[in-house]
């Protein structure tokens, strides 16, 4: 399916973190019409849109762009609602709670992420730990040997 370059979605997460690669592969699974791209934050790719670098700053967990527009904290969830199917469109429920109560509840998750699910040196997409399938490694010395 062709899409026109506003209808894709990039959605930067941090790479060693179990929940963030969990929703990954979640969101992979609904994305029945392949709008979402997936970058570790911190990439070259984060770095090429201005928005999403300034914001590297402020979130840690994921930040999604699209349309132009970059989003954060419970908005990313509320937004991916809107780009993906099936069950993950329950996610636009959390638009009956306040967004400050969304983003305060989102920022105590992110905060105690690696605390409750830990963290991994690398990111297989697919969930396994198959070499054949792409991957992320977080190890210094390849980070600096792809990333620079």
């Amino acid at each position: 399916m062709e899409h026109n370059k506003k209808d894709i979605a990039i959605l930067f997460y941090d790479g060693p973190c179990k929940l963030c690669n969990f929703a990954v592969r979640i969101c992979r699974r609904y994305d029945k019409n392949n709008r979402l791209l997936y970058y570790p934050l911190g990439s070259i790719e984060s770095k090429k849109i201005p928005d999403i670098a300034k914001l590297l700053e402020k979130s840690d967990s994921v930040i999604l762009w699209y349309q132009e527009k970059a989003y954060i904290y419970s908005d990313v969830l509320i937004r991916l609602s809107y780009i993906l199917s099936g069950a993950a469109r329950l996610m636009r429920l959390l638009k009956i709670f306040p967004r400050p109560l969304r983003d305060s509840a989102y920022r105590v998750i992110a905060r105690n992420r690696y605390k409750w699910f830990d963290q991994q040196d690398y990111c297989t997409l697919d969930g396994n730990d198959n070499p054949g399938i792409a991957q992320f490694r977080f190890r210094e010395d390849i980070n600096d040997k792809y990333l620079s």
